[in-house]
C-alpha cells in the first residue's frame, strides 16, 4: 500500500517551485554510511527534534517520517542518492484522501432523503419538484471541490512542513559530518 505513494512536490512553472514554493526532491551530501544515519536520526527522533521518525520503509527507503500536514498526512521519505547524498522526498499517505472520497460520495443519496423529508415538513411542498434533481449536482461539485480543496491544502501544508523537516534532518547531518562541497 505504501508503495503506491506518489511524491505531490514536483516543480510547477510560474508558481514558484512546487506546492508552497518548495522544491522536491532534495538532496543532502554526507559522508556518513546508512547506520550512522539511522542512529543519529533515531537520537534526535527520542528527543523529540523528529518525531514520526522511522527506520527503513517501503520501496527501499532509508527512513521515513510520518504525520505531518494537514487535513490530509503526508510523509518524508528518504533514500541513498548515487555516491554521498541522501534524496529526501515528500508524499501524500493515500489512504485518507480514499477514505474522504468514498465516504463523501456514500453520502450524497441518504442527503437526498433526509432533505426531501425535511421539505415534506412544509405545507405547499408537495408540488415542489422532487430533491433529487438539484441536491445531487449540487453535492457532487461542491463534493468536488471539497475533495480538490483539501488535496491542495494537504500539498501546501505537507511540501511547507516537509522543507522544516529537511532543515532539521541537515542539522542533524550537519553535526554529524556533511560531504565537502557546495550543498545542491
Amino acid at each position: 500500500m505504501t508503495d503506491s505513494i506518489k511524491p505531490i512536490a514536483k516543480p510547477v512553472e510560474g508558481r514558484g517551485g512546487a506546492w508552497g514554493g518548495a522544491s522536491f526532491p532534495v538532496s543532502i551530501p554526507t559522508v556518513l554510511g546508512d547506520a550512522e544515519i539511522l542512529a543519529r536520526l533515531e537520537t534526535a527522533a527520542k528527543r523529540g527534534k523528529l518525531p514520526g521518525f522511522h527506520a527503513g520503509g517501503a520501496g527501499g527507503s532509508l527512513f521515513v517520517v510520518r504525520d505531518f500536514g494537514r487535513p490530509f498526512e503526508s510523509e518524508l521519505r528518504a533514500r541513498r542518492a548515487s555516491g554521498h547524498q541522501i534524496e529526501l522526498n515528500v508524499a501524500l499517505r493515500p489512504m485518507a484522501p480514499w477514505i474522504f472520497i468514498v465516504l463523501s460520495v456514500l453520502t450524497v443519496w441518504p442527503g437526498v432523503y433526509f432533505f426531501e423529508s425535511f421539505l415534506g415538513l412544509f405545507p405547499g411542498s408537495a408540488d415542489w419538484m422532487w430533491s433529487g434533481w438539484w441536491y445531487i449536482p449540487l453535492a457532487v461539485v461542491t463534493g468536488a471541490w471539497g475533495v480538490w480543496a483539501a488535496l491542495r491544502g494537504s500539498k501546501r501544508s505537507g511540501a511547507a512542513e516537509g522543507v522544516e523537516l529537511v532543515e532539521r534532518v541537515r542539522g542533524v547531518l550537519d553535526r554529524a559530518g556533511l560531504a565537502p562541497g557546495p550543498v545542491p
